[in-house]
């Protein structure tokens, strides 16, 4: 995901992360923050579940990609 993809997201787009073999949906929760000294600077606030919660910054952007853009159906690639 692009800084600017992230920039554009808003509350209930879907997320996921990337974890190696599998990826975990994360639904953001919130505004994205940014600020304005520090442009490439972001916090994308998230939720995972009935309880678990977190703030993606821009060190989490190569490790997050948008639900339809996944590779991946239930654990397994679609180019198989």
């Amino acid at each position: 995901m692009t800084l600017e993809e992230a920039k554009k997201l808003t509350r209930g787009d879907v997320l996921h992360f990337d974890l190696g073999e599998r990826c975990e949906r994360w639904r953001v929760n919130g505004k994205v923050l940014t600020w304005k000294k520090q442009p490439d600077r972001i916090l994308i606030p998230a939720k995972f579940g009935l309880y678990d919660y977190t703030h993606f910054s821009q060190n989490d952007l190569g490790s997050l990609h948008l639900e339809k853009n996944c590779l991946r159906v239930l654990g397994r690639r679609e180019d198989r």
